[in-house]
């Protein structure tokens, strides 16, 4: 017995299907009446079609109509006689509890008395009417509860389904996300790198995070189908929901409360479930195309979704292919200007690395500040001491040459299949993409020491050497930053169903991130040395300074030749990451007991984890020859174990007065990590329902991070580094790597929430919440400008 999504939820859908005891009734003279042509068949491949054809929706448990058959519908007829005369002699009724919603239970129960079953489906439809209004209806699971049918529990659900994302006009997973308002920017955004906000440049790939309640990315556990995904960027510690196609999503759930009771590491802010279409039978072709406002910046979309479902099993193929322009920074005033002081901002243009140079000398402190401005307007040649003026700077927009959003193109595909066999149902998702990107990053800059060897030398004070902070920006722009990345996942499930009502689930999954980033135009400083006359002619090269031209820094109008040019930005940079996942897990859930308010009913469940990540590359930076990098490779493995429980105490069979609905969650789970150690983390939560369409929830527990594989283990290393400091740059040494001794940052969460839907209408819900993340060890490194 498999869940059945789209049109129909089933996997036990009556329990408690409302708060009160008594659902209301609405009148059926304006029902439509249909044609139906339904050949025979299993009833519940019968019930899906129904509901599909009179576009309806049909709660039921799995186990009612398991065992039936439906004789052929051929007629006109209203949804409920249909619904009626298919399931005639088989002591099951119909019940019309909101227009476009019927309920199937056995004869002699009314709506609202407990059978046993766990699920308050509609319940949850009241409160949020997107809930039932879409083509995605709740699952069997939904994310926060790992037992079937708690689709309401005490920690807030947000429920995208697809009809949501296609009216924001969302064209990516990545968009409809981060415009919750309960989702905030950071470091994983394709402007992150440009913007400034990843002052690290880790996210590489340009890749698109989810982070909750603005607690990070990396705190922010991201689900595919229910599976990990593996993560992107330099320390993999997020998830780019990017990879994902568009076209193959059915809905996204998003759990807003710490939940590494249930989930494990990194669901601290909370939990993103993005699940796939279930019940496409047929073709789905879109086209679309978008501008700015503004301009300058334009996106393409061309999907293809084909879908097939039948008795027992499915099958979905979806292509997506995406095509975004590149945003200049210049194309906006906020963006691409340095000087914010119009918009009431400072001005921040660069004084060190201009075009054109500054002369730089040490002041009292030691930072090497502007002292001599090269004059503008001028070609460098020539130029005397009575030509600078002491105390004068060029000022440099750094900012002309960045691409806030790069050129990109991604091809995604997605094919998951599920059949069942017996009373075991099989189910395999294939998840793979490719993206390409193009950006423009800082113009290359470097420090220019030039001596009486240059031709063009000239020095205020009569100095033998002179050091100028010299930009490339006019020359030759920013630095070309091509990326190319790839993500694959793959997975393997059997489900299958137990005696006594439990079920068990068995999966395998494997998933991978690979990027390459290069970056050309760079400076490589001992081929300047070399072209601005520091160090003589090499014989490992065939560039003669003499020959084809000295470089000089002091240009204050046009540029170097384009040998000299080609010369000395020969410089590149290559580097490569590759993060890996691969995970077993089962999982049980079933009945324990009955109690007065319903069944108590437990899931218990176990993971064992393996990650990696690999990096590795090649620069060239300095000396004659590409310098590889260290190829290094990390691992870790992690077994986990998890128990939850969630008992009914009070229902409508046993309502009090205050109290129509008490109900309590308990959870925990245990992680061993063979690098930084064991953690256990519990939750408890409590939902009340004092009546007349209130309900109070609340929820208290303990999450984690572990550190990252590069937090842990990269290589130590000390090296120069000039940083801005005042007015000018100070040289530093700079120490960097990984610290085997960190430990995983532990958080401790409250979430509080009142919800109020007036029962005359149910469609309107007013909502309240609260909550409070507080970390201990958080890991982070120290922010730096150079």
């Amino acid at each position: 017995m498999k869940p059945v999504l789209g049109d129909l939820l089933s996997g036990a859908c009556v329990a408690v299907l409302a708060a009160a005891a008594v659902a209301p009734s609405y009148a059926l003279a304006a029902e439509p009446v249909i044609t139906f042509n339904l050949p025979a068949g299993p009833m519940q491949a019968s019930l899906v079609a129904l509901a599909r054809q009179a576009d309806i929706k049909i709660l039921f448990e799995s186990d009612l109509v398991a065992a039936l058959s439906a004789a052929p519908l051929q007629g006109k007829f209203t949804a409920r006689e249909a619904t009626e005369r298919l399931l005639a002699g088989s002591r099951i009724s119909v019940e019309q509890v909101r227009p476009g919603v019927l309920v199937l239970r056995a004869a002699g129960l009314r709506v609202g008395e407990a059978t046993g079953a766990p699920i308050e489906a509609l319940e949850l439809a009241q409160a949020s009417p997107s809930a039932i209004d879409d083509d995605n209806t709740v699952a069997e699971v939904v994310v926060g509860s790992h037992i079937r049918g708690v689709s309401d529990g005490p920690s807030p659900v947000v429920i995208l389904n697809r009809n949501d994302m296609d009216r924001g006009g969302y064209a990516s997973i990545g968009e409809a996300l981060t415009s919750m308002t309960q989702s905030f920017g950071g470091t994983a955004s394709e402007d992150s790198v440009s913007s400034g906000a990843d002052p690290t440049g880790s996210n590489v790939s340009r890749g698109t995070g989810v982070d909750l309640r603005g607690l990070g990315a990396d705190a922010t556990l991201v689900l595919f189908n229910g599976r990990r995904m593996s993560g992107a960027g330099y320390y993999g510690d997020f998830a780019d929901v990017s990879s994902i196609p568009f076209a193959a999503v059915g809905r996204v759930e998003v759990l807003l409360d710490g939940a590494s009771a249930l989930y494990g590491a990194d669901a601290v802010g909370g939990v993103v479930d993005i699940r796939l279409r279930t019940d496409l039978d047929g073709g789905e072709t879109r086209a679309s195309g978008a501008t700015a406002t503004r301009g300058g910046y334009d996106r393409y979309l061309f999907s293809q979704a084909l879908g097939k479902t039948w008795s027992g099993g499915r099958l979905l193929a979806a292509y997506e292919y995406t095509r975004n322009s590149r945003l200049r920074a210049t194309d906006r005033p906020y963006t691409g200007y340095a000087d914010l002081r119009p918009l009431g901002g400072s001005d921040w243009r660069r004084s060190t690395f201009t075009a054109p140079a500054n002369i730089l000398r040490p002041d009292a402190s030691g930072s090497y500040v502007p002292a001599y401005a090269v004059p503008a307007g001028q070609d460098g040649v020539g130029l005397t001491p009575a030509d600078f003026v002491l105390g004068s700077a060029n000022l440099e927009n750094q900012r002309a040459t960045i691409d806030v959003l790069p050129r990109s193109t991604r091809h995604s595909v997605v094919v998951s299949a599920a059949q069942d066999v017996g009373p075991v149902a099989f189910s395999g998702d294939l998840r793979y993409a490719h993206r390409d990107t193009a950006n423009s990053n800082l113009p290359p800059s470097a420090t220019v020491i030039v001596t009486a060897a240059n031709p063009f030398f000239v020095s205020p004070t009569g100095q033998p050497f002179e050091r100028l902070g010299y930009s490339f920006s006019r020359e030759i722009g920013g630095v070309s930053n091509p990326v190319m990345s790839e993500s694959l996942g793959v997975s393997l499930a059997a489900d299958a169903h137990l005696p006594a009502g439990w079920k068990a689930s068995l999966y395998g999954t494997y998933a991978q991130e690979l990027t390459i980033s290069r970056g050309s135009h760079q400076v490589n400083v001992t081929r300047l040395a070399e072209a601005v006359g520091t160090t003589p002619d090499s014989p490992l090269t065939s560039f003669s300074a003499a020959r084809d031209g000295y470089f000089n820094p002091f240009i204050g109008e046009g540029s170097n030749p384009a040998a000299v040019l080609d010369f000395v930005l020969s410089g590149w940079d290559l580097s490569k990451f590759r993060s890996e996942i691969r995970s077993a897990n089962v999982a049980f859930d079933g009945p324990l007991f009955d109690l007065p308010g319903g069944t108590v009913r437990l899931a218990v469940g176990g993971q064992l984890r393996r990650e990696e990540l690999r990096t590795g590359g090649a620069s060239f930076f300095f000396a004659y020859a590409p310098t590889a990098k260290a190829t290094r490779r990390y691992s870790r493995d992690v077994k986990s174990a998890y128990a939850e429980l969630n008992i009914p105490i009070i229902a409508a069979a046993n309502a009090l007065p205050l109290v129509k609905r008490l109900e309590l969650s308990l959870a925990g789970r245990v992680e061993s990590y063979d690098d930084v150690g064991s953690t256990a983390n519990p939750k408890v939560g409590v939902v009340w329902e004092p009546g007349n369409g209130f309900k109070v929830k609340g929820s208290y527990g303990t999450s984690f991070r572990a550190p990252s594989l590069p937090e842990l283990q990269s290589p130590f290393t000390i090296s120069p580094l000039e940083l801005s400091y005042g007015a000018g740059d100070v040289p530093t040494l700079f120490f960097q790597g990984g610290n085997a001794a960190l430990k995983p940052e532990t958080a401790k969460s409250w979430t509080a929430g009142l919800t109020y839907s007036p029962p005359s209408k149910p469609e309107l819900t007013l909502g309240l919440s609260a909550y409070r993340t507080r970390f201990t060890n958080r890991i982070a490194s120290p922010v730096i400008s150079g």
